[in-house]
């Protein structure tokens, strides 16, 4: 059950990792698992690295506030017409299972957050390192707080989910105002 609940918020996260990597001119994908994973190679460097790593967060996340804004608004216009039609109330449903499977993938993955520091070292010793260094430099600054929790959430299915949640519940929270 909770796999099926994770499985639209991956295809979408997988999928983003994908075409990032597809409109990288001399990146090329090595690896394409719509389920698991995305693995690429070529042309590489830290801000590339940073691009394919978090621009599926970013997408995740704003689909997720964008079904669960529908949603409720749906619910809303429901409410005020005074129509409480079955059909409509699972459409809203159907819009809320998609927003939590996409918030609760929204968050990168251990191999996210550690690919630009890969990349880094192996740019370094050389002139690269030093604009990826000064790149990577408010990146490693929350690396310590980051990469523990990360790196648990993939032991602990309960952790996934739970931070998941929390997570989704933080941008469902900043859409409300919007809705």
């Amino acid at each position: 059950m909770i796999q099926l609940l994770r499985l639209p918020g991956t295809v979408v996260h997988e999928t983003a990792h994908g075409i990032v990597v597809l409109l990288l001119p001399g990146v090329s994908i090595d690896e394409f698992d719509i389920t698991s994973h995305v693995s690429y190679s070529g042309a590489i460097t830290v801000p590339r690295a940073v691009l394919v790593s978090y621009v599926p967060s970013l997408l995740n996340s704003v689909g997720s506030a964008a079904l669960f804004g529908l949603a409720v608004r749906l619910h809303r216009s429901e409410i005020s017409a005074g129509v409480h039609a079955i059909g409509d109330g699972a459409i809203a449903v159907g819009f809320l299972f998609f927003a939590l499977s996409l918030g609760i993938e929204a968050l990168p993955s251990y191999d996210d957050v550690m690919a630009p520091i890969r990349i880094f070292r192996q740019s370094f010793p050389g002139l690269r390192a030093i604009f990826d260094l000064l790149f990577l430099i408010p990146y490693l600054l929350i690396l310590p707080v980051v990469v523990p929790i990360i790196y648990l959430r993939e032991k602990s299915m309960l952790l996934l989910l739970l931070s998941g949640s929390v997570y989704t519940t933080l941008v469902w929270t900043a859409v409300m105002p919007f809705v």
